[in-house]
C-alpha cells in the first residue's frame, strides 16, 4: 500500500524571477531553522511597514544566478523583487496591502563584495548595473518634488488624463484621449498640480574618503539621488556606504543638444551613514526586560555612576 502524503517545505523550482525571490524570502535560512526574511517581513506586516532590507551576500549563496541578474539587470530586477516582497505580505496579511509603494533595499557587509567598485573606478561598463561604493558627504541639494504621473486637462475639450513621467523632462501630451478632439499643442493641455502624483527627491555628491585616495591626487566625486523615505537621511560630513544603479543620461547644453557625452550619476537604493549605523545596537527581549527593571530602581542615577 502506498501512503502519500504531505511534502516538506522546501525550495521550489523556480519558474520565473519574482517565485524566485519569493523562494528566496520564504526558505532562506540564516541558521538551521531560523528563515531569516520570512521572520523580518512578518515583523514588516505586524509593524505596518513597507520596506524590506536584504544582503546580497546572502541571495548569493541561495541563488548564485538570481544574484548575478540582479547585478546585470537591476531595474528589473528590483522590480520582481518588490512584487514577490508584496505577495509575500499579501500572504500573511490575508490579500491586504495597507501602502501603494513597497521597498525592497539591498545592502552587504562583505568588503569585498563583487558590487563593489570604487568611486574613481565606475566606468562606462558599469552603466545600469547595481554598484556599492563609500565615500564622504560633501554637499546636499534641498528636497524637492518630483512629478512621477501627471494629470493634465484638455483646454480645447476639458478632459483629463494621467501621463507617465520616465524622465527628467516632462513628458506632455502630443494628442487627446477624446477621439473627438483635435488638441495637439502643447498649449492646448493644462497641468493640473493637484491630481498629479510627486515622490521626494534630494541630491548629494559623494567624494572619495581620503584613505582611499591615492597620493598626489584630487579626489574625485559623483552624484547621487535619493527619493522617497532616502531622501534628508544623511547631511555633509556624513561617511556612507551606497547601493544604487549607475545611471546616465545625456549631457546636454545650450550649445549643442547633439553631444555624444553623457553624465552619470547613482541612483540610491540603499544609504547607510556609518556613524548612524554604529549607533544602532541591537538587544534581545531579555536585556530590554533588565534594562526596564533597572530603570525602574531608586537612585538610579548613582547606580550608573
Amino acid at each position: 500500500m502506498i501512503i502519500i502524503t504531505q511534502p516538506v517545505s522546501s525550495p521550489t523550482t523556480p519558474i520565473n524571477p519574482v517565485q524566485k525571490f519569493e523562494d528566496f524570502y520564504r526558505f532562506y535560512e540564516d541558521s538551521p531553522g531560523e528563515y531569516k526574511y520570512q521572520e523580518q517581513i512578518k515583523n514588516i506586516d505586524a509593524k505596518g511597514g513597507n520596506s524590506l532590507v536584504f544582503l546580497y551576500e546572502d541571495l548569493l549563496s541561495y541563488d548564485p544566478k538570481l544574484a548575478e541578474m540582479l547585478k546585470k539587470d537591476p531595474e528589473r530586477l528590483l522590480d520582481d523583487a518588490v512584487e514577490a516582497f508584496k505577495n509575500t505580505l499579501k500572504f500573511l496579511s490575508g490579500g491586504k496591502l495597507s501602502y501603494e509603494d513597497y521597498f525592497v533595499r539591498i545592502s552587504t557587509l562583505d568588503e569585498k563584495s563583487t558590487l563593489g567598485v570604487p568611486i574613481r573606478g565606475l566606468r562606462s561598463k558599469h552603466i545600469d548595473q547595481l554598484v556599492w561604493l563609500k565615500g564622504i558627504t560633501i554637499r546636499s541639494s534641498t528636497i524637492r518634488p518630483r512629478l512621477t504621473k501627471a494629470t493634465f486637462e484638455c483646454l480645447v475639450c476639458g478632459a483629463t488624463f494621467e501621463v507617465l513621467q520616465l524622465t527628467s523632462k516632462i513628458k506632455w501630451p502630443s494628442f487627446c484621449t477624446n477621439n473627438r478632439c483635435k488638441a495637439k499643442a502643447k498649449s492646448d493641455f493644462r497641468l493640473i498640480t493637484k491630481k498629479s502624483e510627486f515622490i521626494d527627491w534630494q541630491s548629494i555628491t559623494i567624494q572619495e574618503v581620503p584613505e582611499d585616495l591615492p597620493a598626489g591626487r584630487i579626489p574625485r566625486s559623483v552624484q547621487a539621488i535619493l527619493t522617497h523615505e532616502l531622501v534628508d537621511y544623511v547631511k555633509p560630513g556624513d561617511r556612507v556606504k551606497v547601493m544604487g544603479i549607475f545611471r546616465s543620461v545625456l549631457a546636454t547644453s545650450m550649445r549643442s543638444n547633439n553631444s555624444t557625452l553623457f553624465k552619470t550619476f547613482i541612483e540610491v537604493n540603499y544609504i547607510d551613514p556609518e556613524d548612524k549605523s554604529e549607533e544602532q545596537i541591537d538587544i534581545t527581549k531579555e536585556e530590554k526586560e533588565e534594562i526596564l527593571k533597572i530603570a525602574k530602581e531608586p537612585r538610579i542615577q548613582t547606580k550608573i555612576a
